[in-house]
């Protein structure tokens, strides 16, 4: 089912703790760029005809009996239904446990109150007339984020292997729609300092 994209449908830059949405229609594909470089992008997307059915870290974990996603890899629904398909993917390093930082994340680790992703994807559901509850963690997919699971147990976050221009290619299985927060949470998560992820639609003729 993977198309080839031939032409730009169009380009989103959303800047750190900020988010963004977009439709992709089946065989469209949808290119994340890390622009600078070591910038995390909370991704969820769901079904356009049923928010109900989204993306599931876990149960993608399962059917690709690994963790690390690569080119190739389907990336599959609660329902164990192939939503996206990797396509192109220039690190295949993500963090696909699932969940997001938050409001309390920022006051429990930073003693801030601002807002984190989950409170900025829950504003993109209510901006597409979504219910925010129905926003799940597992569905949440850390793009570019570096984590390790070592064998002694240690859950341990490193700092992004991206460098500037380096970008995964998501080719639609069916039509979906998809909203972002890019991470502002502070350095070693985002490499020095948050910076700007692009988001581009392609069509293809064939």
């Amino acid at each position: 089912m993977p198309t080839r994209p031939d032409f730009l449908v169009e380009s989103l830059t959303i800047e750190p703790d900020s988010g963004g949405s977009g439709v992709v229609k089946k065989g469209q594909t949808l290119r994340v760029t890390d622009i600078e470089g070591q910038q995390v992008g909370c991704f969820v997307s769901v079904t356009e005809e049923d928010p109900m059915k989204y993306t599931d870290c876990i149960y993608t974990n399962w059917r690709n009996g690994r963790y690390k996603w690569r080119e190739g890899d389907f990336v599959y629904s609660n329902h164990m239904n192939p939503l996206w398909f990797i396509a192109d993917d220039k690190t295949a390093n993500h963090y696909t446990g699932g969940g997001f930082c938050s409001r309390d994340a920022f006051q429990h680790y930073c003693d801030s109150d601002q807002p984190g992703c989950r409170e900025i994807l829950q504003s993109e559901y209510r901006k597409l007339g979504m219910d925010p509850n129905l926003l799940q963690s597992v569905s949440c997919i850390g793009l570019f984020m570096n984590v390790e699971y070592a064998p002694s147990g240690e859950w341990l976050v490193s700092e992004p292997i991206t460098k500037s221009g380096d970008y995964i290619e998501l080719c639609a299985a069916t039509n979906l729609i998809w909203m972002t927060s890019v991470c502002g949470w502070p350095k070693v998560i985002n490499g020095e300092k948050p910076t700007p992820l692009r988001f581009e639609l392609y069509g293809s003729t064939r």
